[in-house]
């Protein structure tokens, strides 16, 4: 079942590297185009600096989902682990702390679709984008988030309860 949900969670997660490589590139080209007209031709176009943010807010909400599978996110440099070697207490310390990673992930994601609701009608001045295809990018990957951390849960806690037998 683990490596299942493992394969799933792997080809969702080389999507969105690939949308973020995409993202980059557009990134890269409206900025290059927006500095080209501003300062080359003289003819700032009013819209790029408004979709790079967009799509810059779309690319940190994803970085955040990739780097929760992939456990690269910033983490303390103090490994109680090591000194502690009651396999019961890593395990259970294990578990607690990423739950409370899971109802924090679920509070901003909840609290980010309040604010698409809330605020999503609106119209970007420049691009004419609906708001909610900005926002929708919090409650996405918050939640997106919690599958990844409860997967990771699951796997650490099995591969720690393996490795006490």
């Amino acid at each position: 079942m683990i490596k299942f949900a493992e394969n799933v969670l792997e080809k969702i997660t080389r999507f969105l590297e690939n949308i973020m490589g995409i993202i980059i590139f557009l990134l890269i080209v409206i900025v290059f185009a927006q500095v080209l007209m501003r300062y080359v031709f003289n003819a700032p176009m009013s819209w790029s600096t408004e979709l790079a943010r967009f799509l810059l807010i779309w690319l940190t909400f994803f970085g955040a989902s990739v780097a929760t599978i992939r456990l690269t996110h910033l983490t303390m440099g103090l490994n109680i682990y090591s000194a502690v070697k009651n396999p019961v207490f890593v395990i259970t310390s294990k578990i607690f702390i990423n739950i409370l990673v899971v109802i924090a992930m679920f509070v901003v994601g909840w609290y980010g679709t309040s604010t698409m609701m809330s605020t999503g009608g609106r119209i970007a001045p420049m691009t004419g984008i609906p708001m909610y295809y900005v926002w929708a990018s919090m409650p996405f990957n918050f939640f997106l988030i919690v599958i990844y951390q409860i997967f990771n849960t699951i796997k650490e806690v099995s591969a720690e309860i393996k490795g006490a037998e």
